[in-house]
């Protein structure tokens, strides 16, 4: 998968502090992947789903789900925590989940393949419907998927009590 978000925090609370904040919001499961691949239903209302790996300090979190079993914007939160230099540093990658994923790459191969046929033709009765096309779809999910990885990061962000 593709991180498309990277962000570091440096703390002055020990490591393992940080870390605990996550096991108290978080519901753990085995894999993050089987669970992401097969739209497992976890009745939970904790903040976080995820893989806490407490002896490397390393986490994978993502949304419950709330209403449906498939998140059509799922984010998913890779991340470690670190002692360097007298401080806590804490890294985050974004990633989109694999609907996500798979979602944007049809629709962003669709946008590219309606250009490639409205240039090839120079129809201009499919230009309107380009025109919407890019900015319904690529736009707008790509505005929605922007949205959603604000939210994730400021969720983060007070789950832990961090500023950027």
């Amino acid at each position: 998968m593709v991180n498309l978000r990277s962000i570091a925090y440096e703390v002055e609370d020990h490591p393992e502090k940080v870390f605990s904040r996550l096991t108290w919001t978080t519901e753990r499961v085995n894999n993050l992947a089987s669970y992401l691949s097969i739209s497992n239903p976890i009745s939970t209302n904790k903040v976080w789903i995820g893989v806490l790996n407490k002896n490397s300090l390393r986490f994978d979190l993502t949304e419950p789900p709330k209403f449906f079993r498939i998140i059509p914007l799922q984010v998913i939160l890779k991340g470690r925590i670190s002692r360097e230099h007298g401080s806590t540093k804490i890294i985050v990658n974004m990633k989109p989940g694999w609907h996500t994923f798979m979602m944007f790459s049809a629709i962003y191969l669709a946008t590219i393949m309606m250009i490639a046929a409205t240039i090839a033709t120079w129809n201009t009765d499919q230009l309107f419907a380009t025109i919407v096309w890019l900015a319904m779809f690529p736009g707008l999910g790509t505005y929605l998927l922007y949205r959603k990885f604000n939210t994730m990061e400021r969720k983060l962000e007070s789950v832990l009590r961090l500023e950027n």
